[in-house]
């Protein structure tokens, strides 16, 4: 009798804690956005188009996250709340990405195919990472890579 009440007990756990963890990014109104990040947003991209606002957690601080469309190219630009650009990301095609960094993802899933691709830059506008979504047989992918090739971290789904 303990066993099911056990069981039930743990798997209630797991799910309430897994609902937690997953949910980081939480979408916003434009109204719930700071005017320091709409300010520096519309001044540094005055022609894009925003598709979607965000709030999340990165390493203990709150951040804003502006999603948007500009010339056919979508970008995301991320800001502290008093407005200031911690980083942007960009798509790329797959055929984009550096030799060491398709090398990489070739090495560790070899049978895998690339449905997207982003290019994470720092404030200056240097690369930092890779985001890579792939697709292997019936499992997905999420690798961080680093400009050189180094595999940072994967999450599988």
């Amino acid at each position: 009798m303990k066993t099911p009440l056990l069981t039930f007990v743990l798997a209630t756990s797991l799910a309430i804690f897994s609902l937690h963890a997953d949910a980081g990014d939480k979408e916003l109104k434009k109204g719930q956005v700071p005017q320091p990040v709409l300010d520096a947003f519309a001044k540094a991209r005055p022609n894009a188009k925003v598709k979607e606002f965000e709030k999340d957690t990165k390493d203990g601080k709150i951040v804003f996250a502006i999603e948007f469309k500009e010339n056919g190219i979508e970008s995301e630009y991320v800001f502290s709340p008093d407005g200031t650009l911690l980083g942007s990301g960009e798509e790329i095609k797959p055929a984009e990405l550096p030799p060491a960094v398709a090398e990489a993802i070739k090495k560790a899933h070899p049978q895998a195919k690339i449905k997207e691709a982003k290019r994470k830059l720092l404030p200056d506008g240097t690369v930092s990472h890779f985001e890579v979504e792939v697709k292997e047989g019936h499992k997905e992918f999420e690798l961080e890579i680093d400009p050189s090739g180094n595999i940072l971290k994967t999450e599988s789904d």
